[in-house]
């Protein structure tokens, strides 16, 4: 889980684990905040509603975390680099919503 969760394509290869079948090709694992901002309530959703897990099957490990703060814009920006850096100011709240959801659930 250490060496998934370090994986980032820019910087280090996928980890790379082999899978119990002969037959079958080994899995690749990449960091999953490379797809979502709270890779833990994404995994928690696709095990529950993709795979019909129910919550109390479900156990997260979550390795990691950065707590990003907003961009703080200027009084001289312009309009079109305000809207540019609109996304700073919500990724970081949209991310602390997600992991207080996946907590309550799971608790």
């Amino acid at each position: 889980m250490i060496q998934a969760s370090g994986s980032t394509p820019y910087y280090f290869m996928p980890a790379t684990l082999k899978s119990d079948s002969a037959n079958s090709d080994p899995h690749l694992y990449i960091s999953g905040d490379n797809i979502a901002l709270s890779p833990a309530f994404y995994a928690f959703l696709h095990a529950n509603e993709k795979l019909g897990k129910k919550a109390e099957e479900i156990r997260v490990v979550s390795v990691g975390n950065i707590n990003e703060l907003a961009d703080k814009i200027g009084t001289q920006t312009s309009l079109l680099d305000w809207v540019a850096r609109l996304p700073t100011l919500n990724a970081p709240v949209k991310k602390h919503t997600m992991d207080y959801m996946l907590e309550d659930i799971l608790n």
